[in-house]
């Protein structure tokens, strides 16, 4: 019998008590920094992680241009280019058969390059805007299969984007910034315009663009790529608040700092005094070298680069928790140890080889690191020690689950979430 015992008291009303609580996945890569690690999961552990199998799986698929999932009380949520699909997270309602599959809960159609949780709300961003909607298929929802609209908007495309408070930070589009929304006062059918902009740093001769943001306490760090010319992609640092570097009508504030390191691979990743940036570095003159990825510390204060790492081009994004820092590639998982102490670069602590090829992604969670890639899902000690050999360390997997290629995932609830290359959602969890 599979564990059900946590979902018998879920109900459709725990989707909205439960949005503050601490068993949620609310931003694709966890929280607002982008760490990728989660503090809530406290249900699978090391010792039990080798009876993770799989429960159930979605009886749709949304392509290949997927969210990671977002976990909402008793709701998981997948967003891709084509639409929006909320599922019952317990594998009950909507479900049925042998091996069990779920239909959607409701749907909303529309391209998504990110989705997240702000409030009460359950927020869109993509070609059409900002589209916030209701978490439980409520309000702006009918018809049977259920079809949800908008609770409100901002119609400016955004990229992936982050929130706090009652404020939403989105990168715009091709020579633009960041701007700022805010969802108090946005009430159907209202638009919500930008309160203020950070525009993208930029060299000269160049047009940037803000690609991904992150933010850390008073801090909002935005990432950017150029377009015009080669590697000026910035990492920069802004006052969230607006409060400090700030001015004009309508309002568009400067960054404290800025530091070049080429167009970004992914968000970066604050931890502590610390934002981690991959990012590739194109050749001018083509024929001559090839692009070179880099995995870059910053010094969150003061931008100043702490070290620089090379990356192979198969790189896949990043983790960071507890002075650990891991670092995804489509065919090994390796980690560092930096507690803010590494200086130029920082020595490998150890690896592991996944035996998979193409996209792969990666989440920490209660002293594991969980990687998907074409071979499925994989499990790993943060620490190198279970499974893995004295010096040089390698690792072994301490769990895994295979049958599908991972392209994005999430851990909450004592379940993995992973979204396989066509966009089918699947649910690992403890037998």
């Amino acid at each position: 019998m599979r564990r059900r015992s946590f979902w018998r008291a879920a109900v459709v009303a725990a989707v909205v008590v439960m949005v503050g609580s601490s068993c949620q996945w609310t931003f694709a890569r966890f929280d607002a920094a982008n760490t990728g690690a989660s503090t809530n999961e406290k249900i699978l552990t090391l010792a039990n992680v080798p009876g993770l199998d799989e429960e159930w799986s979605s009886t749709t698929t949304l392509g290949p241009s997927v969210t990671a999932p977002i976990v909402v009380g008793s709701r998981v949520f997948v967003a891709s280019s084509t639409g929006l699909a909320a599922f019952d997270a317990g594998g009950v309602e909507g479900c049925s058969g042998s091996p069990k599959t779920c239909a959607p809960l409701w749907t909303a159609p529309g391209f998504a390059n990110n989705l997240f949780v702000l409030g009460g709300v359950l927020v869109r961003s993509g070609g059409s805007g900002i589209e916030a909607f209701d978490p439980a298929g409520a309000t702006n929802c009918s018809g049977a299969p259920r079809v949800c609209q908008p609770l409100w908007t901002s119609p400016n495309p955004a990229g992936a984007g982050v929130a706090a408070g009652s404020e939403i930070f989105a990168p715009g589009q091709i020579g633009s910034g960041t701007a700022v929304v805010t969802a108090a006062g946005c009430a159907a059918p209202a638009s919500c315009p930008p309160l203020r902009t950070y525009p993208a740093p930029c060299a000269s001769l160049s047009l940037c663009t803000s690609k991904y943001t992150s933010l850390a306490g008073d801090d909002l760090i935005t990432s950017s790529d150029g377009h015009l010319t080669e590697n000026t992609g910035m990492v920069a640092a802004f006052d969230r608040s607006g409060a400090q570097g700030c001015s004009g009508t309508p309002i568009t504030c400067a960054p404290r700092w800025a530091t070049r390191v080429g167009d970004p691979i992914g968000p970066p990743a604050v931890a502590g005094g610390s934002i981690y940036q991959a990012a590739l570095e194109w050749c001018s003159v083509p024929e001559e070298c090839a692009p070179r990825a880099t995995l870059t510390a910053l010094d969150r204060a003061t931008g100043a680069k702490r070290w620089v790492n090379p990356l192979s081009t198969s790189f896949a994004g990043i983790a960071v928790a507890d002075g650990w820092v891991h670092e995804a590639h489509s065919d090994e998982l390796v980690t560092y140890r930096d507690p803010g102490t590494c200086i130029t670069t920082c020595p490998r602590h150890h690896r592991a080889a996944l035996g998979g090829t193409g996209r792969a992604s990666l989440a920490v969670a209660n002293g594991m690191v969980f990687v998907g890639n074409s071979n499925g899902v994989s499990v790993f000690d943060v620490a190198g020690v279970a499974g893995c050999t004295p010096a040089p360390i390698e690792c072994s997997a301490v769990a895994h689950v295979d049958g599908f290629w991972t392209y994005e995932l999430s851990i909450a609830l004592g379940n993995v979430w992973a979204v396989d290359s066509t966009g089918r959602l699947h649910a690992l969890g403890l037998d």
